[in-house]
């Protein structure tokens, strides 16, 4: 209950911390939660705080994994917190995470291709 309660953090420290658990937990809608927390982090400027989500995130990926329907939506915010921390905005912002999404898809699928034929 204390993780889903938004008014507890009053501080964007307080934010990642709560996020940052809720997401180890893997908790259902963890995704939404990380969005939020990256748009939190962009409005406020913070670079900081938009770098250590992104290690989160990282984090998040080599420990848990993201599931198949998980992994869009996990890429995207990735992609996102990419643009926000080189201050991007309007069409290169849009340009930079569809090559960002892209880019990782491809990663992804590369690295299928090997496990599979390992």
């Amino acid at each position: 209950m204390q993780l889903k309660n938004d008014e507890i953090a009053q501080t964007l420290s307080d934010s990642f911390l709560q996020t940052s658990l809720y997401a180890d937990l893997k908790l259902e809608g963890f995704l939404p939660r990380l969005k939020q927390l990256r748009e939190k982090a962009a409005k406020a400027k913070s670079s900081s705080f938009l770098e250590f989500l992104l290690m989160k995130m990282h984090s998040l990926f080599l420990r848990l994994g993201v599931d198949h329907n998980e992994q869009p939506g996990f890429l995207h915010i990735a992609a996102e917190l990419s643009a926000d921390i080189k201050g991007l905005n309007g069409e290169e912002r849009q340009r930079e995470i569809e090559k960002y999404t892209t880019d990782l898809r491809r990663k992804s699928q590369v690295q299928q291709l090997r496990e599979n034929l390992g």
